[in-house]
């Protein structure tokens, strides 16, 4: 298979939050990438079926309650880490999570995703699954899965940044 030599543009990039903070560490991947690509960044919360997220908790709440809470608290996520220059949209949608990031990113037709995964093995991965894995086979666009470690203070996209650009049309590498 011949490779595209072509370097990738981002100019859309798409950024789930599930308020944990792994899910803040993407956030941290996504702003330099789209500064360099001067690309737009939209982040997605999904409120779905007995919903508990990280460290956001949707208990004995209904789903307008679920839905205006974590809209507030995404549009502060966004409002206090994403420069007004870089953000697109934020949005609050309802459903299973990698599949209505997989539509959503779909419908804005979005050039990147940028997500973590929480590193559940053993069980716990076989019960729930990986939802950045399904994203991974099912997005219609690059995704980058951001190394996570606890405690962070720096992300360091520059060291997988070329291994974005080098993604050929169509997501193979």
């Amino acid at each position: 298979m011949k490779r595209d030599k072509t370097p990738r543009v981002f100019k859309h990039i798409f950024v789930p939050i599930d308020f944990s903070d792994f899910s803040l560490q993407a956030l941290e991947y996504a702003i330099p990438i789209a500064q360099q690509f001067h690309a737009r960044i939209s982040l997605l919360h999904v409120v779905g079926p007995a919903t508990h997220l990280g460290e956001f908790t949707y208990l004995g709440l209904n789903e307008t309650e679920q839905y205006r809470m974590a809209e507030k608290r995404l549009h502060a996520i966004a409002k206090t880490r994403v420069p007004e220059d870089l953000l697109e949209e934020v949005i609050v949608n309802t459903g299973i999570a990698f599949d209505t990031i997989v539509e959503t990113a779909r419908t804005m037709k979005a050039d990147l995703i940028v997500t973590t995964t929480h590193g559940h093995t053993g069980l716990k991965r076989a019960l729930l699954g990986s939802t950045a894995e399904r994203v991974v086979r099912h997005a219609p666009c690059a995704v980058l899965i951001a190394p996570v470690r606890r405690r962070r203070k720096n992300a360091n996209p520059t060291a997988i940044l070329a291994a974005a650009q080098s993604t050929a049309p169509g997501g193979e590498m």
